[in-house]
């Protein structure tokens, strides 16, 4: 039996420090143990997303495919980058960014036009695809190399909400209405399971796209040596600074 041929489309990756690295990055850890054969699609990191020092070993016969899209960013967006204090109120609009500029806009959607040449390529070698949300784009990836290849199981997996994210609370319907219809235009026809984090979260989406949904939790993986080693490595004395705390205060006595 040949071995099955599983990409992993996900923005997130070591060395990005970010809690949605560890998912895609166990799978394709104990996948490639079990004999699949890994292919991960993901991109060159700019300076919005960092901290950039998640320092997680590199797998074994784990194909990892990281392809720069800056020369696809607004040269707008490119200026800014260049200054560290920009950066900073970037990030801090980018939280809630219907709130600050009236738009979903993510300057990580270009992504998705930097990686067409590539992805093609790898579509037609794919047995398997999973890609994780978010940004938008990883799931727009996968969507394009379904149509290249309709033989492709495509499972969506949705670590966050899209169309339904707590951030767009504030956004007008007309603007949700359309952030839903690319949602789900991008993975209709197309997609064959969607995967969540939670029961709740799964049954909104299967029931939205009106494909198949199961739960697939988050998870701490404890044979990671490494990830000890940084938890240990910074312990601050909680006694002595409440300790010195006391002492800046005038704290009535008790009668």
């Amino acid at each position: 039996m040949n071995k099955p041929r599983i990409t992993i489309v996900s923005y997130s990756w070591p060395p990005r420090n970010s809690i949605s690295t560890h998912r895609p990055y166990a799978w394709a850890r104990y996948w490639s143990k079990k004999g699949a054969k890994i292919t991960v699609l993901t991109s060159k990191k700019q300076m919005f997303d960092e901290p950039l020092d998640m320092k997680l070993p590199e797998l074994k016969d784990v194909n990892v495919i990281e392809v720069p899209y800056g020369s696809y960013l607004s040269p707008i967006i490119n200026i800014f980058l260049k200054f560290s204090i920009i950066e900073k109120i970037g990030k801090w609009v980018r939280a809630n960014p219907t709130k600050y500029i009236g738009s979903n806009y993510d300057p990580r959607d270009a992504w998705s036009l930097a990686v067409t040449a590539i992805s093609t390529k790898i579509a037609r070698k794919t047995d398997i695809l999973i890609s994780t949300y978010g940004p938008e784009a990883a799931h727009v990836i996968a969507s394009k190399m379904k149509i290249i290849n309709p033989s492709i199981f495509w499972i969506a997996d949705y670590r966050d909400l899209w169309s339904e994210n707590p951030r767009l609370n504030n956004a007008s319907k007309k603007f949700k209405k359309n952030i839903k219809n690319k949602e789900i235009e991008t993975l209709k026809g197309n997609a064959d399971l969607i995967t969540s984090i939670t029961k709740v979260m799964a049954k909104r989406l299967s029931k939205m796209h009106k494909i198949p949904a199961i739960t697939v939790t988050n998870g701490f993986d404890i044979d990671e040596k490494i990830v000890k080693k940084n938890f240990y490595q910074k312990k601050s004395n909680n006694k002595k600074n409440f300790k010195n705390s006391i002492y800046r205060y005038d704290i009535p006595k008790c009668k």
